[in-house]
């Protein structure tokens, strides 16, 4: 196994490993990261499709890992059958999540997939159409953010976070 395919491997359970670390915390809504109202500045999709990425952010995760796994089985073993093995996992894995998560994108469906506080969205196919967006639920994490590190206080009684 050469260096670039034990980075690309560790690279990918870095990802699937933090992304399981906060799953528990963005299924509960509180996790201070992307919003599905608000997408970055660079993001050149549009906001259906922000929505829909926020939505399927959490089932990537869980790809990443699966990824990772799949890759340093077939990877690191010389044996023909154990790389077979791993072959066979990496097609199934792909052909079950990666339509699950173009569905949860497009179509905001199944729902057991989606975040709870995400499911009373419509898809993207459904909001290009002129289906209408209730605001997202405000985030309820008001400690230490991802980027800035820095405590925010409690929020006033309008809700907002005070600066």
């Amino acid at each position: 196994m050469s260096l670039g395919e034990i980075l690309i491997g560790a690279v990918a359970a870095a990802v699937g490993i933090r992304g399981l670390m906060i799953l528990p915390r963005v299924w509960r809504n509180e996790w201070y990261g992307p919003h599905p109202d608000r997408p970055f500045s660079g993001w050149p999709f549009g906001i259906a499709l922000w929505r829909g990425f926020v939505r399927s952010g959490p089932l990537g995760a869980v790809f990443a890992i699966f990824a990772a796994l799949v890759w340093f089985l077939g990877k690191g073993s010389s044996d023909p059958a154990l790389d077979t093995v791993a072959d066979v996992l990496a097609v199934i894995t792909f052909f079950i999540l990666f339509p699950i998560g173009g569905a949860v994108t497009l179509f905001n469906r199944p729902k057991w997939v989606v975040v709870p506080y995400l499911r009373h969205q419509p898809g993207a196919i459904a909001e290009w159409r002129g289906a209408s967006v209730e605001p997202s639920a405000k985030q309820k994490y008001y400690g230490q953010t991802v980027w800035s590190r820095r405590k925010q206080k409690a929020p006033d009684a309008a809700g907002e976070p005070r600066r």
